[in-house]
């Protein structure tokens, strides 16, 4: 009997279990530039005042199909779901705004000023699996609510900014901006889109047709090279903004040239969300292909409201984790992309004495925050150690044999520079320091 209670047959080769379609695994190189947006992330999001919210990874499915809408994609044919053991219908999150939003109703969280708050973790979409898309992704984002001035979307916007700044890759992207219109002025633009796409339907996919009725705006998000083309020649929504939205546009542009933010005005650009207002923007990049938008977002001041809440303007962006980091791959020096296993490496003699000494020492070193490694198999030579440390990616080898053990010292190599010296092992600390090794 195997382990999972089904009967083996003597010789029996188990089957190989492979993670899922669409899924992917984190480890090594991939795993540090994981580690390094978050880190990022975490970094630009406190400069900013930022709190974080962390909601569950499934919802009730009504939360998405009225937040989102029904006639999405994202809900008509991507989301996971399923019904409990009570029969209730729950799904997967595909996004993170609706959950923060829900969360902000339900836990009563009252508003005097700007609440701004951040997510960070796994999404869930069924779509067709391509480079920087998957069905099990990961995303931050940052939400903010009770500030309806074009200064909370400007902030929004420089908080991304500054995210890609710090990942060192903000002149490999570019800032599309356009505004929407709000639901006083948006039906006269939807009345002279509609009219486009009927007299143009011919020339479009069909899940553009499809859309004409539906939900006109979401074609101009069609990626199809066809389609674009087409809706190269549709209407401008720019040119219905009411008065109130056109100020709104032109005090963010003002306010983002203030702060030396370089935009290009999109005029068709749209969110693949039914929620937007106003505002929209995406940071896209020319190096990864037809997924080219690694931050995107906008406002959605009607949302808290439509969900039950009171009626509160609100404003944020979601990133790709994964697509930040093709980006990073593609951009970073090949030294950017090692991983190291720790900053120091222990090297000893291979006998119980000097074994022993070397664990006392790197949990030493570890509890004065030295990142630090100790093989932990026997009988291993010197030789070996040594291969290993070197392929360890280490800034420092720590070396302790029976000629420093009996004077109290140990050797210490610099993998940089390759010079070696010997110290009173008291010393090592300081040493490490003066050799750039950094402390956790």
């Amino acid at each position: 009997m195997g382990k999972d209670g089904q009967s083996r047959r003597p010789g029996a080769t188990l089957s190989l279990i492979q993670k899922v379609r669409g899924t992917r695994d984190f480890f090594g190189a991939d795993e540090a530039l994981f580690a390094r947006v978050e880190s990022a992330a975490l970094a630009a999001f406190r400069r900013y005042g930022i709190r974080q919210v962390r909601t569950p990874i499934f919802e009730e499915t009504s939360l998405f199909t009225r937040s989102i809408g029904e006639e999405t994609d994202i809900v008509s044919k991507e989301m996971y779901t399923f019904a409990d053991r009570k029969g209730r219908s729950l799904s997967l999150r595909p996004e993170g705004t609706a959950p923060v939003v829900r969360f902000l109703i339900e836990e009563k969280i009252q508003i005097t000023d700007t609440l701004k708050v951040f997510y960070l973790g796994p999404m869930f979409r069924y779509d067709r699996p391509q480079a920087g898309r998957y069905r099990q992704f990961h995303q931050f984002g940052i939400e903010y609510f009770g500030a309806a001035s074009a200064a909370a979307d400007a902030e929004v916007i420089a908080v991304g900014r500054s995210l890609l700044a710090k990942l060192g890759i903000e002149s490999r992207t570019r800032l599309l901006l356009n505004s929407v219109g709000c639901p006083a002025c948006r039906p006269a633009y939807m009345e002279k889109l509609q009219s486009f796409l009927r007299a143009r339907s011919a020339e479009l996919c069909e899940d553009c047709r499809g859309r004409i009725d539906a939900n006109p705006l979401r074609c101009l998000d069609c990626k199809r090279e066809a389609c674009a083309k087409t809706y190269e020649e549709s209407p401008k929504i720019s040119s219905t903004l009411c008065d109130a939205c056109r100020r709104h546009d032109e005090t963010l542009k003002e306010l983002l040239a203030d702060a030396g933010i370089a935009f290009a005005a999109a005029d068709r650009l749209v969110r693949g969300l039914d929620y937007y207002v106003r505002t929209v923007f995406e940071f896209v990049t020319s190096d990864l292909g037809a997924q080219d938008a690694v931050i995107a977002g906008g406002r959605y001041d009607g949302l808290v409201k439509s969900l039950g809440g009171p009626d509160v303007p609100a404003t944020g962006f979601a990133g790709g984790i994964e697509r930040l980091i093709e980006l990073l791959k593609l951009n970073a020096p090949a030294s950017d992309a090692q991983v190291s296993a720790g900053d120091v490496y222990l090297v000893s003699a291979d006998s119980p004495e000097l074994r022993r000494k070397a664990f006392r020492l790197t949990e030493r070193l570890r509890s004065e925050g030295f990142s630090s490694v100790l093989p932990l198999l026997d009988g291993k030579s010197f030789k070996s150690q040594f291969r290993a440390a070197d392929k360890s990616g280490a800034r420092a080898v720590v070396i302790l044999g029976e000629a420093e053990s009996e004077k109290g010292c140990v050797s210490v190599k610099n993998m940089s520079s390759g010079e070696q010296v010997e110290i009173a092992e008291p010393d090592l600390p300081r040493l490490l320091e003066t050799m750039g090794v950094p402390r956790s």
